[in-house]
Formats: C-alpha cells, sequence, structure tokens
C-alpha cells in the first residue's frame, strides 16, 4: 500500500483521561521566566496564551512584543520545560492548526496527558533541565552547547503564487490546486543545493545534473504578487516536480508519497547520489536518526521528514537546523513549507523539540520517515 501525503488542516482531540498532581502543574508565573531566560532579545512579553488537554494547561504559547520570537512552554513538570522556540516572529493558536505543526503540537499534547495519567514522577534529567531553564539564560549556556543555524532562507508555500502553474481548482487559492508538501518540500531542497552559487563544485552541477535548466537566482525566498519572473520560475519547478512525483490535485488538498515517489526522484532525476541517500524509519532507532541528522547538519546537508498522524493524513518538510545542550535536549529546525509571515518573519518556522515521546511505553512520533544523504553527484 503506498500512503499519499497531503496537507489536509485537521486536529484530532486527546481523550479524557486522569489528572496530573498539583505540584506538577507549570504555573503562568513560571512559564514567563523559563520564556525570558530563552529569548535573546530582551523584549518584553507581549502575551500568553494557554493550551489546555483535558481541562488543564498543556502547553503556555508566549510571545514577545514586535515580533522578536516565542517560547512554547510545557505546563507539566514531568515534560521537558521548552517544546519550540524562534528569535523573531510570534506563534498562536491559529498557528498550530498549520500542516506538520499541528501534528507536532497534538503529539506533544497527548505525550503531557499520557505523562499525567501514569502516575509517575519526573526522572532526574526532566528535573535538572526544569532547574537549568529556570536558572540560567540561554546565552549563558556556553558549555555542552551545539549548534547549526537554519540552512535554508525559503519560505515558500503552496498556494498563491507558487501554485500558478497548477490544475485550476476554482475553490482553492488562486484558482489553483495546492503544489502539495511534497513539491514544495522537494523544491526547497532543489533551491538550497542548485540555487546556492556559494557551494563550490555545483556551479556546473545545477545545470546539468537535472538535465533541465531553471534560473535559480530568480527564485526568491518568498513569492509575492509582483514578483512576476520569480513566480514563472517557481510555479514551474512546483509543476514539475507535480509530475514527478505523480502528484493527485483534488479540491482538498495535493497528494503523493515522500517514501515511493520523491524519494527515487532524488537520486534518478534530481541529480543526488544514489550511494548516500537513505530512508529512514525514525521509531526504529530514535537515538540513530538524531545522529544522522545531526551529522548531516554539520555537513551543510539538509534532511526530509515525512510524518503522519493517527488518522492518517500526513506531511513532508524540511529539517535544516539544530540546537542541542548537554547532550540531551535537541532541538530541530522545521521548514514546514507553509510559508512565513507577510511581515517577511518565518511563520511557523523554527526550533522544535523532537524526541521520541514514550511516556507510558507509548510512541507518538512512531510514523515519521527521514530522507537524509543528500549530495550531488560529481
Amino acid at each position: 500500500m503506498v500512503l499519499q501525503i497531503g496537507c489536509v488542516k485537521k486536529q484530532t482531540e486527546v481523550q479524557p483521561g486522569n489528572v496530573t498532581q498539583k505540584a506538577d502543574l507549570v504555573t503562568e508565573t513560571e512559564a514567563r521566566k523559563i520564556a525570558q531566560n530563552y529569548n535573546l532579545s530582551g523584549a518584553k512579553i507581549a502575551s500568553i496564551t494557554t493550551a489546555k488537554v483535558n481541562g488543564l494547561a498543556a502547553v503556555y504559547l508566549v510571545n514577545f512584543e514586535r515580533n522578536q520570537g516565542y517560547v512554547l512552554v510545557s505546563a507539566e513538570h514531568k515534560m521537558s520545560p521548552v517544546l519550540a522556540f524562534n528569535d523573531k516572529g510570534s506563534f498562536t493558536l491559529e498557528d498550530t492548526k498549520a500542516p506538520g505543526v499541528s501534528d507536532w503540537f497534538q503529539q506533544s499534547k497527548q505525550a503531557i496527558a499520557q505523562l499525567r495519567e501514569n502516575g509517575k514522577p519526573a526522572d532526574a534529567q526532566i528535573k535538572a533541565r526544569w532547574e537549568c531553564a529556570v536558572s540560567l539564560k540561554r546565552n549563558a549556556r556556553t558549555t555542552g552547547f551545539e549548534y547549526v543555524p537554519a540552512l535554508t532562507y525559503s519560505k515558500w508555500g503552496q498556494g498563491c503564487y507558487y501554485n500558478a502553474q497548477t490544475p485550476v481548482k476554482e475553490n482553492l487559492p488562486c484558482e489553483r490546486a495546492y503544489t502539495g508538501c511534497v513539491a514544495t518540500a522537494v523544491g526547497q531542497v532543489l533551491r538550497y543545493y542548485y540555487g546556492n552559487i556559494w557551494r563550490e563544485g555545483y556551479e556546473e552541477a545545477k545545470n546539468t545534473s537535472m538535465g533541465r535548466r531553471y534560473d535559480w537566482t530568480k527564485m526568491k525566498d518568498k513569492l509575492t504578487e509582483n514578483e512576476s519572473d520569480g513566480i514563472k520560475g517557481i510555479a514551474k519547478l512546483m509543476k514539475d516536480i507535480g509530475e514527478d512525483v505523480n502528484m493527485y490535485y483534488t479540491d482538498n488538498g495535493s497528494f503523493s508519497s515522500a517514501r515511493f515517489y520523491a524519494y527515487p526522484r532524488f537520486h534518478d532525476t534530481y541529480g543526488f547520489d544514489a550511494n548516500t541517500l537513505r530512508f529512514m524509519n525514525y521509531s526504529a532507532d530514535p537515538a540513530e536518526v538524531s545522529k544522522k541528522l545531526t551529522e548531516e547538519l554539520d555537513q551543510k546537508q539538509l534532511s526530509v521528514l515525512v510524518g503522519y498522524n493517527d488518522e492518517g493524513a500526513g506531511h513532508v518538510w524540511v529539517c535544516d537546523g539544530y540546537y542541542k545542550y548537554d547532550n540531551s535536549e535537541l532541538f530541530l529546525h522545521m521548514n514546514w513549507g507553509w510559508d512565513g509571515r507577510p511581515d517577511d518573519t518565518n511563520g511557523t518556522n523554527g526550533w522544535y523539540l523532537y524526541n521520541s515521546f514514550k511516556p507510558s511505553g507509548r510512541t507518538f512520533n512512531n510514523r515519521v520517515g527521514v530522507i537524509t544523504g543528500f549530495r550531488v553527484k560529481p
């Protein structure tokens, strides 16, 4: 069976369960302190919004003034304190509905619900993380610290104007079908490898490896209606990729399979080395996959992540950086492929805690796959 991936804005609700002990609940005051410690701008907090599960606070969404970042703080002491952050932009409850983000956010809430149900106390490692988060500012952490900044600058989406050459769908943005998350993720990978002329030795490869020619210099980080040349170039790329990966365009979304269509296209159509490309199952060995992701990023190589929710809906996106403290907490920088903001901030693109949630032995991200090992053929 081929699982088709589309980007449907859908959320599932966590079923009611037992409540946590009051002492394990994180107060808004504590969340405020942690958020201030994580934000590098020194800006004042503009707002704090609470996302709940089973009637209790689960996640605090802390936003800073003038779009100077956000921090998502866990409302449960049994969970790691910081779930996501960025040093610019903002994050609202509406953002939790975005493809990919919605699944990650729902998994985080489910993990918190399960931790509360099992009745076990926080382990020593989690306690140590809370003590550190409360007492130490992020810019003061100078030991046990590894960091690769976001490698991509593109903030591409699936609607206007990226879909200017997809089939006509009158009820969708710009009266065209969505490009599909598979095409948008693949496109951003190709743009990174073939559109960055600073990559030594890639000048010739960018014109020959794919057997096609694109004017990468006109493909902007983000499209607007005034970018006529950029729209033509990116829209053609999206159309071509859609054909390559057998994109199925519908009124409800555009669907393909990253595993069975995009993965082979990377080496037989897009010029990447089949000897280095790998498709890995995250749940088979989370430690091995995390190690591979960080090793690739250390070498300025992207990876593509593929995820499904409990209902079978999926999303594909790009992992392009990481943040790591004390060889334990790993934050991956996600480019979700769902646009940035009109004010040119990153939207939901940011740093996300992405480990294997296994409260009570239950794994919530066991349907995550990774395409990694991108190397352009010599």
